[in-house]
Parts: C-alpha cells; structure tokens; sequence
C-alpha cells in the first residue's frame, strides 16, 4: 500500500514538471525565407521575413516567370549584407526602397543564400545595377571557392495575377 502511495506521488510530481514547463515555440533550425504573400498583383509591394541560422552573407536573387534570375539584394541602396543570425526583414524598415512586383502574372522564384564568406561575384557593380544573370550553373560558378558547410541556399515561390 505504501509502494502505491509513493509511486502515485512520483507520477504527480512528473506530470506536474511536464504541464508546468512552457510550451516554446520552435525557431526554424535552418536557413528560411517567407514572402508577405503569396499572391500579388502588379504593383503590390513585397517583402520577406528571413530566418538566418547564424551570422553570415545574405544574399537574395529573383527568378522572374520568362527565366531570367536579378540579385535584389545587396544593391546601390542597401550594399551591407553582412546579417547577423535570427530574424530579419528584407528590405529592412531603415531603408529608403521598397520593391514593388513589376511583372504581368506568373511564377516567380525567390532564392536566398547564407554564406560564411562574402560571395565576390555578387558585390561588383555590374552585378548591383539588377542586371540580368545568367541561369547556366550561375550557382556552382559563383560558389566554387566555398566549401559545402560554408553556404546554404533555401527559396520560396511567389504568384503573380493576371
């Protein structure tokens, strides 16, 4: 009768643990990226909250609907991308800029890449004035001085309505 009594007192004390420890809510665990929105029509302004896992080079490229692939960020306008980890706003409330979805309908893909090392291809002026890139393994070209565990990569998908 005592063994029952102190066991029925072990499970209490073990439930109560349980349902007094808050529930937390979980931060993603890896690199994540999540549009405003996932319809726009031309003209909507858009943004993206960005999870980064740790501190690094952010950088975000834009594959329209007809294929072509633009860096939006770093730009002219907002050239430090040298983010630190947890959550950001892109573009962040302390800039000037806002961008605005300028394309007639259709899919568009936005790409979001964490470097440990500043990817020198994306910070040359060419590159900055939202010049059309090349989608002929623009990704492995501009990456190869990097090892494995130095970048990650995640996107999202966008439409655009008629």
């Amino acid at each position: 009768m005592l063994s029952l009594f102190f066991l029925g007192k072990v499970f209490l004390t073990i439930l109560f643990f349980f349902l007094s420890t808050p529930i937390r809510s979980e931060e993603p665990k890896s690199l994540h990226i999540q549009s405003n929105k996932k319809l726009y029509s031309t003209g909507d302004l858009i943004f993206f909250k960005i999870y980064l896992p740790k501190n690094g080079y952010a950088y975000l490229l834009n594959q329209k609907a007809d294929g072509t692939l633009h860096l939006i960020f770093p730009n002219d306008e907002d050239e430090s991308n040298k983010l630190n980890f947890g959550y950001s706003r892109l573009p962040s409330k302390n800039v000037d800029y806002e961008w605005v979805i300028d394309s007639a309908y259709g899919e568009e893909l936005f790409f979001l890449i964490l470097s440990d090392k500043m990817i020198k291809f994306f910070h040359k002026k060419s590159v900055l004035k939202d010049q059309t890139l090349s989608t002929d393994n623009w990704l492995r070209r501009h990456t190869s001085d990097l090892l494995p565990w130095e970048w990650k990569i995640t996107e999202t998908k966008i439409r655009v309505k008629q």
